[in-house]
């Protein structure tokens, strides 16, 4: 995958947090992204929009802090939906489902050796 490609920019986490931390940053995300998302579908689950747009929210900024802006985009999005008054919950369940996606490739990313 060329650099353009990457769902995350690691030099420029590399620039804010050096090579040593950014292993601790990408697992410290890793671990904490996984409880999200189990809290999310919980959300999901039950309906409850302000569950879905508290994580959504968090994801969207841990995305955004360790660069992967494509991750926050897709969770920016949800979080958008979430807040309609009148959330439709296809359109959320639809976007989840971009967002996990995102989730999956950038996990899979930063398992392979960079």
């Amino acid at each position: 995958m060329s650099i353009d490609d990457a769902p995350i920019d690691l030099q420029m986490l590399d620039t804010t947090f050096g090579k040593d931390g950014r292993t601790d940053i990408i697992s410290t995300f890793i671990e904490h992204s996984a409880l999200l998302f189990n809290r999310m579908n919980t959300g999901f689950e039950q309906h409850d929009a302000e569950v879905v747009i508290d994580v959504a929210h968090q994801i969207k900024g841990m995305g955004a802090s360790i660069y992967a802006l494509e991750l926050s985009t897709h969770a920016h999005e949800l979080e958008r939906l979430a807040k309609s008054e009148t959330p439709d919950w296809q359109l959320m369940a639809e976007s989840m489902e971009r967002l996990k996606k995102a989730f999956a490739t950038l996990s899979g990313y930063l398992s392979e050796p960079n």
